[in-house]
């Protein structure tokens, strides 16, 4: 790694982490609200 764009570099690979990670969290809590509303769906249709 050239040393003159290290920083750039690191900030760029931290940024993707960040975003990555941003996405797997509103996806698990995105699947979550899905369960929690069909599970209420399947109980008010008993």
């Amino acid at each position: 790694m050239d040393g003159r764009h290290a920083g750039f570099i690191l900030a760029a690979y931290g940024v993707t982490a960040l975003v990555f990670a941003a996405l797997v969290l509103r996806a698990v809590l995105d699947a979550r609200a899905q369960r929690r509303a069909l599970g209420r769906l399947g109980s008010e249709r008993e």
